[in-house]
């Protein structure tokens, strides 16, 4: 018995250390930096493990801060006590209904806190205002996980295709933002997890509402959060980096009217006292 107990733990641990060199590898190779690209007082700074993104300043919970907590060691934690909530449940759920969607779990408010700060990078209450107002308007008010032009049995096979998929795996929309194409669906994995978890079984997305909630965050983090102005406020700012070619600049404005209606019911929520500002995206 002792010598199958042994056996394991030595399997497990020549397993996890092929994890990380996978990993190392998968970073020395796919990391992309913005070097020599930036422009209009901005500089590169490193977000995440896999992500660097021109910026006009290193924030606080980006890995070019001396002080970052690195996601893994607090990430997806089953336990909101962990954490300090920047907002309570009965604010997020007045939220919700507010916004005119029905009233959400326990798991979706404990899920949302758990991962504003480790995957979104969240710190302040009315950044978390601004991105939950655009997660309710994606998600149809925390209702949909999947694409709904992708949700009957055979999924979507001819769209978001690449080089990089898994045989047999599609990447369509699927989270509470709608991560799709397998480069996404690849750096959020090796992000969170340290592993490609997310690209060998895509569905985990939707199956795992802390997932659910994890790569919507990321995706704020490293495709919004970033931009000049949002740390401001300025709510037009963060619609312009989710949809902006078709809301900001394209026939869609009502669209974006639409979320910022959303927003200021969520600040009301939240109960912080100010007026939503608009600019960024018309």
């Amino acid at each position: 018995m002792k010598i199958i107990i042994l056996f394991f733990v030595l399997f497990l641990f020549v397993y996890s250390q092929n994890l990380n060199i996978e990993f190392e590898i998968y970073l020395k190779t796919n990391t992309q930096n913005c070097k020599n690209k930036c422009s209009n007082g901005t500089s590169c700074f490193q977000l995440t493990r896999t992500i660097h993104r021109c910026s006009v300043h290193c924030r606080k919970t980006w890995i070019c801060d001396t002080n970052y907590l690195p996601t893994s060691n607090r990430m997806l934690s089953n336990d909101a006590n962990d954490f300090e909530p920047l907002i309570t449940p009965e604010e997020f759920i007045t939220a919700v209904k507010s916004a005119g969607y029905s009233e959400p779990s326990v798991e979706k408010f404990h899920n949302l806190v758990a991962n504003a700060y480790t995957a979104g990078g969240i710190i302040s209450k009315r950044e978390l205002a601004m991105f939950l107002a655009q997660i309710l308007w994606e998600s149809d008010g925390l209702k949909a996980k999947i694409e709904y032009a992708c949700s009957g049995p055979n999924g979507c096979p001819y769209s978001y295709k690449s080089t990089t998929d898994e045989p047999g795996k599609q990447y369509f929309g699927r989270g509470y933002i709608q991560l799709t194409y397998s480069g996404n669906y690849r750096e959020a994995s090796y992000d969170l997890f340290k592993d490609d978890r997310l690209v060998k079984n895509p569905d985990l997305v939707v199956e795992d509402d802390n997932v659910s909630w994890a790569t919507a965050f990321w995706f704020w983090k490293t495709h919004v959060g970033y931009y000049p102005g949002v740390e401001e406020g300025k709510f037009g700012v963060t619609t312009r980096a989710i949809n902006g070619a078709l809301e900001c600049n394209g026939s869609n404005s009502q669209k974006a009217e639409a979320r910022f209606k959303i927003y200021g019911k969520v600040l009301k929520a939240f109960n912080i006292n100010e007026i939503p500002n608009e600019s960024g995206c018309y």
